[in-house]
Formats: C-alpha cells, sequence, structure tokens
C-alpha cells in the first residue's frame, strides 16, 4: 500500500470570487486598482511534466487584514487536450507572495483520476495549501482542501490511503497526524522524545460520481499515539 502525507494545519474553505471587474487591492490601506485581466497565471504540471492535460492557476485579486496576512483569490482552470473541463474558484488564507504551484499524485496507481495541487513555498517553516480534485471526463470535484505545516521534526496534516481491487482505486481513507515534543519538558538534544497523534479518521467512497466523505472517529479527539525519537 503506498501513500502520501499532506499535512494539516489549518482548513482552507471555497470561496465564489467574482468573474469580471476584478478589484485588486494593493496592500496600502483604502488603494483600490480595477483591473479586467488576472494579475498572473501560473502553469501546473502533471506527472513533472506540460502535457495534453495541466492546469492554470489565475490569481484573481489580494487582500490584507489589519494584522497584514494576506487573503489571495484564484481560479483554477484544469485543461485537457487544449479543451476546458472544469474549473474552481480558491481562497487562500495567509498567502506568501513567494508561494509557488506545484501537483503531486495522490497516490501511485495507474490512470488515478485524484491529484493533488499545492500552494505553497516547499521550505521548513512555510504552510502549505493542499487541494485534492477527482478529474476524469465523466466527473470532476474538489474532494478535500487542508492547510499543511513541518519544521522538521514537527510537522501536522493528514495521510491518505488508497483501497484498491484488481488494480483499481475503489475508495480511500486519511488520518489527521501530528508530530510534536513529549508535554514532561524533558529535552535531550541527543536524543529528544517526540509523541506522533493520530485523530479525524475519514472516509471516502465514490456515489453517483462523487466522492462523498465521512468522519468515522470523533473530531479532533486524538485516539492512538505512538512514541519516536529523534
Amino acid at each position: 500500500m503506498k501513500k502520501v502525507i499532506i499535512f494539516l494545519l489549518i482548513f482552507s474553505a471555497c470561496k465564489k470570487a467574482e468573474n469580471k471587474d476584478f478589484a485588486l487591492v494593493e496592500q496600502e490601506v483604502g488603494i483600490i486598482k480595477k483591473v479586467d485581466a488576472y494579475v498572473k497565471t501560473d502553469t501546473i504540471a502533471f506527472n513533472g511534466e506540460i502535457g495534453n492535460e495541466y492546469a492554470l492557476a489565475h490569481l484573481i485579486s489580494k487582500k490584507w487584514d489589519k494584522d497584514s496576512v494576506c487573503t489571495a483569490y484564484f481560479k483554477i482552470d484544469f485543461i485537457k487536450e487544449k479543451n476546458l473541463i472544469f474549473s474552481k474558484n480558491l481562497t487562500v488564507s495567509g498567502y506568501y507572495e513567494i508561494s509557488e504551484w506545484f501537483s503531486t499524485p495522490l497516490f501511485e496507481i495507474e490512470n488515478c483520476p485524484l491529484v493533488n495541487i499545492t500552494l505553497g513555498y516547499q521550505a521548513c517553516g512555510y504552510s502549505q495549501n493542499n487541494f485534492v480534485f477527482h478529474i476524469s471526463d465523466e466527473s470532476q470535484q474538489l474532494v478535500n482542501s487542508n492547510v499543511s505545516f513541518a519544521d522538521a521534526p514537527y510537522s501536522e496534516g493528514l495521510d491518505f490511503f488508497p483501497i484498491i481491487k484488481n488494480n483499481i482505486l475503489i475508495s480511500f481513507y486519511s488520518i489527521h497526524r501530528s508530530i510534536g515534543a513529549e508535554d514532561d519538558n524533558s529535552y535531550n538534544e541527543d536524543d529528544e522524545k517526540l509523541i506522533v497523534s493520530i485523530s479525524d479518521s475519514t472516509t471516502y467512497n465514490f456515489e453517483n460520481k462523487k466522492w462523498k466523505d465521512k468522519l468515522i472517529t470523533q473530531k479532533g479527539k486524538i485516539y492512538r499515539t505512538e512514541e519516536m525519537s529523534f
């Protein structure tokens, strides 16, 4: 069984954005500049190369709150053989200007319709915004969105596991995993004790051309812990 780890820090909800007359909000208070095009567009390659299938990430606008935290609004277009097959508006809170879009397979399964696209800066100490999509000719869907964080040896996020029958993905499930220090303050730089906490088991089943998720453990309650050394 193969898996991919997608770390979870906070949940990023999808929010509709206007399709025209986008407002590019400058960081200076009170300055709003109207534009009739995207701020920028990035190409997201699948499987490491741009072939017949790829995605375009359009930055629509940005705004800052009183604490200078930036929220960015995007429109993601999925392209297959030069045709638009699916679009989705996304909202990202805590956006970094140095962030980049990239893609990783959710599972290493041939012809798997699930793909994970991520917005973030690929370095320790930065959060990553992850979006799991189902993209096929018959149906398209945003299945899961989450935010991850890792700063070795600490991390927090989702692990996804496939359930396969006859080489076909029939369902999958996820768990929330966090790795942190022990609470007894017994720090030893040569052998630091870490606690792995598991919670929020969720199953995903494909019904009527849509993935349906079901939380099967109490939300936010840790049901298993493990000890490890760093």
